[in-house]
């Protein structure tokens, strides 16, 4: 029942070998299928319940901006063939049974990003019980790695496709670049007029999608782009952009990624062609 999942969790990936696709649905169910059959393989009970803000689809939202958020908190482990359903602790495996992956494991998480740290698979998440914080999680053993702590409420945040950058964008709307290999300090701020609630990296690092969304009678959306410039120095300058916008998926979004992707699914935008900043 399309009406009954999440948008914002719409088959986040796709597990290559064994052509599956996973979802979270607003029954507090998620769904494993075959995307070679189409068919349902089976349906099990989340671990992190959420508390959606529309009707019909999966939105969040933070306490300290009215802008929508997006959940991203079921995806598949890189390496082993289980899927994540928003802790570490325990996983499904593809048959369906919970088995315990990393039983001493804290994590618990609504929004999540893998990526490669060095020769290391980890895990970015929010922090469960602080809006200010993002924690690093080992994927190979459930530990935490580290936590980055932030001076406003994070909205959204996105890795870069190789790993070393991390853009972040804040209540306020902020919005950072920050080097992850060089212990996560700032490279470069910019203030938008618009709150961004959903952000993503272009393939080439040269621009930041941003997607601003309210909820009114109905939804109000627009997406604009920051130019991510590297200077002679080689210190870094975000610069707002305001012309037209033309997000295609297929280009920006790449499916054979671990976890999702580099950020938010701005895939729910399709291609259509939305005005700058007004």
């Amino acid at each position: 029942d399309k009406e009954n999942m999440k948008q914002s969790l719409e088959f986040t990936q796709a597990e290559v070998r064994d052509i599956k696709g996973v979802c979270e649905c607003k029954d507090d169910l998620l769904n494993l299928w075959s995307l070679h059959t189409g068919k349902l393989v089976w349906k099990r009970p989340v671990k992190v319940k959420k508390h959606c803000y529309h009707e019909k689809e999966g939105y969040r939202k933070s306490p300290s901006s009215p802008v929508l958020l997006c959940y991203r908190s079921v995806v598949f482990h890189p390496t082993k063939k289980v899927v994540l359903p928003g802790i570490l602790s325990h996983a499904y495996a593809m048959s369906g049974e919970l088995s315990p992956l990393f039983p001493k494991s804290t994590c618990r998480f609504t929004v999540c990003s893998i990526s490669n740290s060095g020769d290391e698979t980890v895990m970015l998440s929010n922090c469960h019980d602080d809006a200010r914080c993002l924690v690093l999680w080992s994927l190979e053993n459930g530990s935490e790695i580290t936590r980055i702590a932030r001076g406003e409420d994070i909205l959204s945040f996105a890795c870069s496709q190789d790993g070393t950058m991390l853009a972040i964008s804040h209540s306020t709307g902020s919005i950072c670049l920050v080097d992850v290999s060089g212990g996560f300090t700032t490279l470069a701020q910019v203030t938008t007029p618009k709150v961004c609630g959903m952000i993503k990296f272009s393939p080439d690092r040269q621009f930041l999608f941003c997607w601003h969304a309210s909820l009114s009678d109905k939804i109000n959306h627009c997406v604009f782009k920051v130019k991510v410039t590297r200077c002679s120095n080689g210190t870094f300058l975000l610069q707002i952009l305001g012309d037209k916008v033309s997000y295609k998926p297929l280009e920006y979004e790449l499916r054979s990624e671990a976890g999702f992707l580099s950020g938010d699914p701005l895939s729910r935008v399709l291609e259509a062609e939305v005005g700058g900043i007004v």
